[in-house]
């Protein structure tokens, strides 16, 4: 099993972790340098630890959800307009800011950052690796191609139902359950329309 762990000495690896920093940077320069001054931060897994709600938006809630969409879309988007895609996401691998701010969710782990072929915007597997806890399918055999696209919404569709702690159901009619449904629905032929407006 082989772990995607970025070696900085690889020149490759080094152009994921510059586009990975700029990806993080990218979201950050919406609020300029003055609203951080105070904040706080932590990993999302520190938010769930014991039966405290720690993250002033609730977790789970609604309104925090679509901060979480709208800021990891957003590095998202730069990451796969550079050509590097997520494998997957652990819960670890983000990153909660706080402060007299709606909350700020960052990808902090570039471990899971795969180059993708820039000609049909796939991402292929050939070895086996260790499984991200939130991924778009099941990857069955190997060598496997798939749509770079779908896979990183999907496994931040997944990651987003998790941080609801309820079923994609409980919120049929919201604008947020479209986004949902089509990120963890397959076979969407990679289109990339995951607009939430």
């Amino acid at each position: 099993m082989q772990n995607l762990i970025i070696d900085s000495g690889n020149q490759d690896d080094s152009y994921l972790l510059n586009i990975f920093v700029s990806s993080a940077v990218n979201v950050l320069d919406s609020f300029g340098p003055a609203v951080f001054k105070g904040a706080k931060g932590y990993r999302l897994s520190f938010h769930f630890e014991g039966s405290q709600k720690k993250l002033s938006a609730y977790p789970g809630s609604y309104n925090a959800s679509l901060h979480m969409v709208y800021h990891l879309s957003k590095q998202l988007l730069f990451l796969l307009k550079h050509g590097v895609s997520i494998v997957g996401l652990n819960v670890e691998d983000i990153v909660v800011l706080e402060g007299s701010f709606d909350p700020v969710f960052l990808i902090c782990n570039p471990g899971g950052l795969v180059r993708m072929d820039d000609s049909e915007e796939t991402i292929e597997f050939t070895v086996p690796f260790v499984k991200p806890q939130f991924m778009y399918s099941a990857i069955r055999c190997l060598p496997a191609k798939v749509n770079a696209f779908e896979f990183a919404f999907g496994a931040l569709g997944h990651l987003v139902l998790w941080f609801l702690n309820s079923d994609i159901q409980s919120i049929y009619g919201c604008k947020l359950y479209w986004f949902l449904q089509k990120c963890i629905s397959e076979n969407t032929g990679g289109v990339k329309n995951y607009i939430l407006i």
